[in-house]
């Protein structure tokens, strides 16, 4: 846990918003909304986790706040300003300051580049003016991840390294351009199990070494505990859940968390998971009712019609969800 260190708030996103155009046999325009009126602070030094299963909105969210895609509505505020606005040159800065390392380390790699191209060309990019020559900041770099020796694996390309060294040549990248936040997409999920472990604590070291904050993407919420200050769980677009690593994974409110807690390796929970359907989320932009509706063992009648908001129920711990509407207040821990 990082809280100790844990300053101002550095990125401020409010209402973030993003759609993509849906086929439709109607002449109607349909929308699917991936990422539905999303709010969440990240401080500086901070570790914030968005956990949820493949389609929950992680992945379209983290490239969002790096601005990558383009946000259909909402702010994304850096230092106060909103980028979610920004093209040109201030973007172009702004990649400066906002990085992602991509969850394939196989994919994310040009296979005809060279480690030290991969490098150089970031550095030469956003032209670096940390003392020093070129070839020695790509030494610098491949050392500060644990790659060495340097003057061996700068020169080879991807298809010579393992996964890892792959992932570590991708952490290298982002760094290069000494950001103020990473966005890490899964960044351990295509890893062999032996060396999850030592990506997850070189991510931990660089943030205490260079004073990043971390966005972390993950479907496991183990993970999450091990890296995280706090933990938002995300479900068709929406977050359900939110609140510090330790209350979430000790504490889970939402079924939906409950579900994802009771999947994860070493849980006590055995036989099918208590769910009533397996099917994806709607994503469709004129859904009604709670976007877990479908799935959630507790449902009520009034799930089925609006989506229930954010709400405290302990401190520092929110739920969206209509079990902890009628919880008196001493009840939620106010």
């Amino acid at each position: 846990m990082a809280s100790s260190k844990i300053t101002d708030v550095l990125l401020r996103v409010s209402d973030l918003e993003v759609r993509f155009p849906a086929p439709s046999r109607f002449s109607k325009a349909r929308w699917i909304v991936p990422v539905n009126h999303v709010a969440l602070d990240l401080r500086r030094r901070e570790t914030i986790a968005l956990v949820g299963e493949s389609g929950s909105g992680k992945t379209t969210t983290g490239k969002a706040l790096v601005r990558l895609l383009k946000p259909w509505g909402g702010q994304i505020l850096y230092n106060g300003s909103d980028v979610a606005r920004w093209s040109g040159r201030k973007l172009h800065q702004y990649h400066k300051s906002a990085q992602l390392i991509f969850q394939d380390p196989y994919g994310s790699l040009n296979p005809v580049h060279t480690v030290s191209q991969h490098l150089s060309l970031p550095l030469q990019l956003h032209q670096s003016q940390e003392p020093g020559t070129l070839s020695e900041k790509i030494e610098s770099l491949l050392s500060r991840v644990g790659l060495v020796p340097v003057q061996e694996i700068r020169d080879k390309y991807p298809h010579e390294l393992s996964g890892g060294q792959r992932q570590r040549v991708a952490i290298a990248r982002a760094l290069a351009v000494n950001p103020e936040f990473m966005v890490a997409d899964e960044p351990i999920s295509m890893l062999d199990v032996s060396i999850r472990a030592d990506i997850l604590h070189l991510l931990q070291n660089l943030q205490n070494d260079f004073g990043l904050s971390m966005v972390y993407i993950t479907h496991d919420l183990a993970s999450a505990y091990y890296i995280a200050d706090r933990i938002l769980v995300m479900y068709g677009g929406i977050i359900v859940e939110s609140g510090d690593s330790g209350e979430i994974v000790k504490k889970p409110a939402h079924p939906y968390t409950q579900l994802l807690l009771a999947a994860t390796p070493g849980s006590p929970v055995e036989g099918p998971l208590p769910e009533t359907s397996t099917g994806a989320p709607n994503l469709l932009l004129d859904r009604q009712g709670c976007v877990f509706y479908d799935r959630c063992p507790h449902a009520m009648a009034r799930c089925q019609v609006s989506q229930p908001q954010l709400k405290s129920i302990a401190a520092r711990h929110d739920a969206a969800c209509y079990l902890y509407d009628d919880r008196p207040s001493e009840a939620l821990g106010h």
